[in-house]
């Protein structure tokens, strides 16, 4: 299957062209490292820094990677490349006076099958079952860390998991699983609770005799940010 990848007229010296790859292997899709690569080699940019990257229904790979990443060639000092999309430039999408926190790409030790293969393990500990899952790799915000956030859809496309995972070191550092039931709509059980999280001390008296965790409110702001609007007058 082929993949476009265009990137915006701003970040390049020629015109707006739509680039064309094929995926690494006969019937697959490209990895989050392949597309990377297939990215950098296309564009003629070294991504060497990026802000994110987001792979969306991935079954259970996504059919496409978006990027947002440092180019010192765009107005905004920011390029987003979009599989399938018209050439746009990027623009600043963060609040002000906040800047772009980047994360070096070399730190990536973990792809998207290996961060699959995690959440999968994690999600069958938890007796959890999913259809698909959205990949999202961004850094932490002190270390600059690459995280996977891994949010696990069902087949109503209702999120029953999210996971955070350290692309650099592979541990997973937070999970949080979601139970819709009729009778109760949402259970919550987060192990940032749970599991010495800043609320577990206060907690433990009441849960060290249940058999399973406390189930916790439903959690605010599950989906992603959606990524930044295109700009229709690039300077």
């Amino acid at each position: 299957m082929k993949m476009l990848l265009l990137l915006s007229a701003a970040l390049l010296v020629s015109q707006p062209m739509a680039l064309q790859a094929q995926a690494p292997r006969n019937g697959e899709e490209a990895t989050a490292l392949q597309a990377l690569q297939l990215a950098r080699s296309q564009t003629k940019k070294p991504m060497a820094k990026l802000v994110t990257m987001i792979g969306k229904n991935g079954s259970p790979q996504p059919r496409g990677w978006t990027f947002i990443f440092h180019d010192p060639a765009s107005p905004t000092q920011l390029g987003y490349l979009e599989p399938g999309e018209r050439p746009v430039a990027a623009e600043e999408a963060y609040k002000e006076g906040e800047s772009p926190k980047f994360f070096d790409t070399s730190r990536v030790n973990l792809d998207s099958p290996e961060a699959f293969e995690a959440a999968n393990k994690q999600a069958a500990a938890a007796k959890i079952g999913f259809d698909r899952i959205s990949y999202e790799l961004r850094g932490a915000e002190f270390t600059g860390e690459p995280i996977w956030t891994l949010r696990l859809l069902d087949a109503d496309e209702h999120i029953v998991g999210i996971i955070h995972l350290s692309a650099e070191t592979g541990k997973v550092q937070r999970t949080i699983w979601i139970r819709h039931t009729s009778r109760q709509g949402q259970r919550v059980i987060d192990s940032a609770l749970t599991s010495g999280g800043p609320s577990a001390a206060a907690e433990s008296a009441s849960s060290a005799g249940d058999a399973e965790p406390k189930a916790l409110p439903p959690v605010q702001n599950l989906e992603p940010p959606p990524p930044p609007e295109p700009n229709p007058n690039p300077q």
